[in-house]
């Protein structure tokens, strides 16, 4: 039967019935209680040991990297510095070492930005604070390091004007 001008294209929906919006209700609650339990586990296991040990290897992982990387580029100027390969081999060789190590580095950083990332969605932006007191504490810290280095400084040239004079006097 062809539609008539009295009657709409698409159906026409029914107000949401007290089942409807009760069925809503209980899946937003469900959904804030899997957010509100996701996050208490990532807070437990970003401060528990496992979650700082793997944040430590993470980071001896990269120091190791950086110093191979050195390593490398030691001995590929020392190389290229005293004779040059004629077939390059030992050169491509250094080469792919370095491409490897800059991607594990590459890796390992994204890595530390997922870690940044989870810990301000589970801790909120608390930790900056935290990084904000430790920065403060180590600038009060600097400060008395600098006014003792000054002190050190005028004696040090107090005890050099006396060595010559003693020395003149000899």
């Amino acid at each position: 039967m062809p539609p008539s001008d009295q009657q709409p294209l698409l159906p026409t929906s029914a107000p949401p019935s007290n089942n409807t919006t009760s069925t809503i209700n209980k899946s937003t609650s469900a959904l804030a209680k899997h957010h509100s339990q996701f996050r208490y586990s990532l807070r437990h296991y970003l401060s528990s040991r496992l979650g700082h040990y793997i944040v430590l290897a993470l980071v001896v992982l990269d120091v190791g990297s950086i110093f191979a990387d050195l390593v490398i580029q030691t001995f590929r100027c020392e190389r290229e510095g005293g004779k040059p390969d004629p077939n390059g081999a030992a050169g491509k060789k250094y080469d792919a070492a370095l491409e490897a190590l800059g991607i594990i580095s590459l890796v390992i950083s994204c890595l530390f930005v997922v870690e940044l990332g989870a810990s301000v969605w589970a801790f909120g932006f608390g930790v900056f604070k935290i990084v904000e007191e430790l920065s403060g504490a180590a600038e009060e810290q600097m400060d008395a390091l600098r006014e003792r280095i000054a002190e050190l400084e005028e004696e040090n040239g107090d005890l050099k004007s006396e060595m010559q004079r003693v020395r003149s006097t000899a």
